[in-house]
């Protein structure tokens, strides 16, 4: 929502950027309002510039300006603010009266041009950082660094268009999308080089070195930072006066934090959540960008519970400015999700729906939303068999089961992470993100944890059925030879067949009833996978898209466009999303999939229809 109010009465809509100045004011840049607004001290919020829900690339004074998903901050010691307006690729400057300019880069031109001002060109710039009177970048999908003196741009390390993970000098070095970027005591560079899952550092001469986590090896493990620390696509970092370094991992719902030498969990959980408190205990649901101030403070742009959060010098969390959305039982507009995940359909076509925010499990009826099971810990998976039961994976580690008379029981799962096969209530699970059911009764759940499908049987015997516990890979092959990573949704055809969106590798995978696993589509990061009564494969990804996937293996485009978030309706490429996440196919051609970063679930329905292809 937009409203510019004081503390939990003002209300933000994916707030992505966060900066603060010496004056502890600060400032937050919105994705989905498309706006720049201030956050007092004493937590009154305010318009600097933009409209709410208003895109463009107009510059001008306050709210005559335009951006487009402006998605981090800077600010330079005479409170100039700079902003990555990533999807018009510019670099933006905002003078403390409020006047916007355009430093840097054309609107709605991507490239990776060095040049002055316009001549310049950036790819979905993301972090950005001042130092003195330089503005360094983090120019994602050019997997570089960019640096900006005056109106000049140069690319200060990596090369344009090759991503990698070397360290070296300069343009010798690689990255893989980096996505944050922060300036430390020294003048060095720290970046959260996201799709390598590592923290690099750049010297004032370009030296690049890795400082925390292995390349391509996801985690969240502690410990020292280049040997035993993990994580899972780091999003932004800060430093604090004291040189400690701050990672935020949206996906993880968590912040870390970097010192000595070592790397600990600072806040939040795997579990998201809107609590405030003791840093440890404090929950977080997609903090993205992170900012420090002089006196030890911590802000947090805290995404999807749509609010600034700021951690003090004593490590106690509170919530500076906004509020989550709301899970309500109501019909239509008038019901609300809060970050919805993967769905399911039942034989009579109402839709369950794994409301991961709110924890509980929705049920869709027509238009009527109502909750069925509540008091779970952020489930993200759900499934109806024949005979009415829901089943539904939790991050409690856990497989729950809810009659047709509502009566919610533990089905499988101790509660406690692993992998360990058996008796259902003796199993282990890690992480389990999706699960499906077949004609015959077996439950089939996917694991990010241990990159494994985990296979229930209608005795209650839990087996692994494809891939190695704790083993992520990628390998076509059967049963433990084969190897996923990341899966984070699964389909079932009539044979049997599942489809697995194996989100880390990029792919849509086959399994058979005989756990022979291939790969039918190469698609960026999928997070969710149906399929219809024709064999038609239907695909969400993390680029903001839904994708078909015909029997000749074409792909298409047929909602949103990459890279580009929003919440807007509309005919195919020209409609937005943010933070895409299940799908389901609800008739011919006509889908249905949860905008989780917008608390939707959204309707596409096909052009011969004659009306919008996408509904919220």
């Amino acid at each position: 929502g937009f409203a510019d109010a004081f503390g939990s009465a003002a209300r933000f809509n994916s707030p992505r950027g966060v900066t603060v100045d010496s004056s502890g004011n600060v400032f937050v840049a919105e994705d989905i309002n498309d706006m720049i607004r201030r956050v007092a001290p004493d937590g009154t919020v305010t318009t600097v510039a933009g409209a709410p829900n208003i895109p463009g690339s107009t510059d001008g004074k306050g709210e005559n300006a335009r951006f487009r998903n402006p998605w981090a901050l800077a600010i330079d010691s005479s409170g100039n603010l700079y902003v990555s307006d990533t999807t018009n690729h510019t670099i933006r400057k905002i003078t403390a009266d409020g006047t916007v300019s355009t430093l840097a880069g054309k609107a709605g031109t991507s490239g990776s041009t060095d040049g002055n001002g316009s001549a310049a060109l950036f790819n979905n710039p993301h972090g950005i950082a001042v130092d003195g009177t330089t503005i360094y970048v983090a120019d994602y999908n050019n997997h570089t660094i960019r640096k900006i003196v005056g109106n000049q741009v140069t690319t200060f390390a990596g090369e344009p268009g090759s991503s990698g993970a070397a360290d070296g000098n300069g343009r010798n070095a690689r990255f893989n999308r980096p996505k944050g970027i922060a300036v430390d005591r020294s003048g060095d560079l720290i970046v959260a080089d996201s799709q390598n899952h590592t923290l690099r550092r750049i010297a004032p001469d370009a030296i690049v070195t890795t400082i925390a986590g292995s390349a391509g090896m996801l985690g969240s493990s502690d410990g020292p930072a280049t040997t035993t620390a993990r994580f899972t696509v780091p999003n932004a970092v800060g430093v604090d006066r004291n040189g400690d370094i701050y990672i935020t991992e949206l996906n993880k719902h968590a912040i870390r934090v970097l010192s000595n030498g070592n790397v600990s969990s600072f806040s939040g959980a795997t579990i998201p959540g809107w609590v405030d408190g003791p840093a440890a205990a404090a929950r977080f649901n997609a903090p993205t960008n992170i900012a420090t101030d002089s006196f030890g403070a911590v802000y947090v742009a805290d995404t999807k519970n749509h609010a600034i959060r700021k951690i003090d010098a004593q490590r106690n969390v509170s919530t500076l400015a906004g509020k989550p959305a709301a899970a309500i039982d109501g019909s239509g507009d008038s019901a609300g999700f809060i970050a919805p995940a993967n769905l399911a359909r039942d034989a009579a076509g109402n839709l369950y729906v794994a409301d991961a925010g709110s924890n509980s499990i929705r049920k869709v009826t027509g238009r009527m939303v109502t909750t069925i099971a509540t008091g779970v810990f952020s489930p993200s998976g759900v499934t109806v068999d024949g005979a009415g039961n829901v089943f539904f994976v939790e991050y409690g580690q856990r497989v729950w089961k809810v009659s047709p008379a509502g009566t919610a029981t533990i089905y499988a799962g101790t509660g406690t992470r692993g992998g360990d096969d058996g008796p259902a209530l003796s199993a282990t699970f890690n992480l389990p993100q999706a699960i499906v059911v077949d004609t015959a009764g077996n439950l089939f759940v996917a694991e990010i944890g241990n990159s494994s499908i985990r296979k229930i049987s209608p005795s209650g015997k839990v087996t692994t059925f494809v891939g190695q516990n704790g083993s992520p890979g990628d390998a076509d092959g059967q049963g433990s030879a084969a190897r996923l990573s990341f899966p984070t949704s699964l389909a079932i055809d009539n044979d049997g067949n599942l489809y697995v969106a194996d989100s880390a590798n990029g792919k849509i995978r086959k399994i058979t009833p005989s756990a022979v696993v291939t790969t039918v589509a190469t698609v960026s990061q999928p997070t969710g996978v149906a399929i219809d009564a024709s064999g038609v494969l239907w695909t969400t990804d993390s680029q903001n898209t839904v994708r078909r996937i015909r029997q000749d293996g074409t792909i298409e485009i047929v909602g949103g466009s990459p890279g580009k978030a929003g919440n807007d309706n509309g005919m195919g490429q020209a409609a937005r999303f943010n933070g895409l996440a299940g799908i389901v196919v609800i008739a011919d051609q006509t889908v249905v999939v949860s905008d989780g970063l917008n608390n939707t679930l959204r309707l596409g329905i096909p052009k011969t229809a004659r009306r919008r292809n996408v509904h919220r």
